[in-house]
């Protein structure tokens, strides 16, 4: 074992970055494996279930300074012995939802974190829930020399900003920020906003990615839009626009008066149907209320819809659909021309292109260096969309376009304009239009991933790999008709190395399915295997 150069074994023990249990068994093989294996398994322990455990031995690794606030406050620190390793040096990634539910698990260990009575305890709770996050995620930023992913939840509350930018080295090597949110609570939070606006290129000069999730207020937007203006390294985003089935059931009421109570606007919107959630803050711009309202059933919500213009307490109110409020996303595209020379991954998730214009869209192909463009889950998207895109030629590499409702001339049109530079292709259904598209178009293919191939569908796709160059081919096949799936043998491409099937068929079916594919093709270089459906 101590014969392995140090760079192999760290190259062997990265695989199982992933899997916790098994790269802490690597650490009891000998001091070399474990010296080489903590850094990996203490890279990204807060993407796992963070259990109060983790939390105490990270506690137990905070300086005299960082351990101040606790005491102060009245918490007392365990007498922990000092841990064999400082593991917060390692950290890769921060995740500060995962690193707030921890606490909450420690806090109530300690008896700090039971069901609270009373305002006064649930402020207390509360408080030292603040202090802990701090003075942990001061310790993170402090140690952390390759901190590289930073997430932030709209759910938690985090330290101020100034946390995040005294501490050094901080966020000084950021490559990926993460940002989730889920409703309206961003508006009660300002330390996420005045965080996300201090990350400019001065802060963050490594930046490289940004992931946006669901429901974004306007004012978050702005911010999101001025980093993707700055930070022109950018290679890679993505836009998630996913609200929960509860959006369509959400209403937001606004021009409330300030003199209208809680009471007042539940009372008003009870008739509508049952409310399962009202929250009310106040638009301190305009000296008015806005509410957000989420009822049990759509109906309900549909109802609340045509109140607008009606009054409450002296103030003709406006209502909206929840979903208005997250239009943003067409101020992003805009913006994509300022990072055109850098982005090469643009991953669009659950987008309804009919609230983005043709002209918005057409700024993808200002994106010159693009290779990856993924479409999960998108709708809506029409031939004024495809015209606008064609504007610009683009050299794909990699299209994705699963689990969508896009009409099959738009998926063909994609196909057809990007397909004699693509090299990925993963689609969910195969039609005899879409297969003629790939012949023609796609000759330059090497992996090709069809999610929901009917065996009835095989055959269109048959002259295609006859005449292709794939090096995989990923599809689904189900026992029932498994026989049909014979027909692939004779026209598998000699270049093919890797055959999946995302398949039910049983042991037997499976034998014989790769035996009879052995008669065309070489099983010593195809590897075909069976995937878990």
């Amino acid at each position: 074992m101590k014969e392995i150069p140090n760079e192999c074994i760290n190259a062997i023990l990265i695989n199982f970055a992933k899997d916790s249990k098994n790269l802490f068994s690597c650490c009891l093989v000998n001091r070399l494996w474990c010296l080489n294996a903590i850094p990996i398994l203490w890279s990204n322990p807060l993407q796992r279930e963070v259990s109060k455990s983790l939390i105490r031995t990270y506690i137990s690794t905070l300086s005299p300074e960082e351990k101040e606030p606790l005491i102060s406050f009245g918490i007392t620190l365990p007498n922990l012995p000092k841990p064999l390793f400082d593991y917060g040096v390692f950290l890769k990634v921060l995740d500060t939802s995962s690193t707030k539910n921890g606490i909450e698990l420690w806090l109530k260990d300690e008896g700090l974190n039971n069901n609270c009575d009373n305002d006064e305890e649930m402020l207390i709770s509360v408080t030292a829930y603040n202090v802990i996050m701090d003075s942990l995620i001061t310790m993170f930023l402090r140690k952390s020399e390759n901190l590289e992913e930073l997430l932030i939840n709209d759910q938690h509350m985090i330290p101020t900003v100034t946390t995040f930018l005294n501490a050094m080295p901080g966020i000084t090597k950021l490559k990926t920020l993460r940002v989730k949110f889920w409703n309206y609570r961003i508006f009660t939070n300002s330390n996420i906003m005045e965080l996300i606006n201090a990350l400019t290129p001065q802060v963050c000069p490594h930046l490289k990615q940004l992931d946006i999730k669901s429901y974004l207020p306007s004012d978050v937007s702005d911010a999101l839009v001025n980093i993707i203006k700055s930070h022109k390294k950018l290679e890679k985003i993505e836009l998630d626009t996913y609200i929960t089935t509860r959006s369509t059931k959400s209403v937001v009421v606004y021009n409330i008066s300030d003199r209208a109570s809680e009471k007042n606007v539940k009372d008003f919107f009870l008739f509508c149907g049952h409310i399962s959630e009202l929250k009310i803050i106040m638009n301190e711009n305009e000296n008015k209320q806005i509410a957000f309202i989420t009822f049990k059933r759509e109906t309900a919500a549909e109802t609340a819809l045509m109140l607008t213009n009606a009054i409450i307490a002296d103030s003709q109110i406006i209502v909206k659909p929840l979903d208005d409020i997250n239009h943003i996303y067409s101020k992003i595209f805009p913006v994509l021309n300022y990072v055109g020379d850098s982005l090469k991954e643009l991953t669009l998730r659950y987008m309804d292109f009919s609230k983005i214009s043709p002209d918005n869209i057409g700024n993808i192909s200002k994106c010159q260096n693009l290779i990856r463009l993924k479409c999960i889950n998108c709708k809506k998207m029409t031939s004024a969309h495809c015209t606008s895109l064609s504007k610009n030629q683009l050299n794909l590499k990699t299209l994705e376009i699963t689990d969508s409702s896009l009409d099959q001339n738009i998926i063909i049109f994609l196909i057809s304009m990007w397909g004699s530079t693509l090299e990925v292709l993963h689609l969910d259904k195969l039609s005899q239009e879409t297969a003629n598209a790939l012949l023609i178009h796609c000759l330059n293919l090497k992996e090709l991933v069809i999610y929901n191939l009917l065996a009835d569908s095989l055959k269109f796709m048959l002259p295609f790999l006859q005449q292709s160059s794939l090096k995989s081919l990923l599809i689904n096949a189900f026992s029932k008709s498994y026989l049909k799936y014979f027909d692939l043998g004779p026209y598998l491409p000699n270049t093919l190395t890797f055959l999946g099937l995302y398949t039910d068929f049983n042991n037997d079916d499976f034998e014989t399915f790769v035996k009879y594919c052995g008669k065309f093709v070489d099983l010593k270089t195809l590897n075909i295997k069976r995937l878990n459906i």
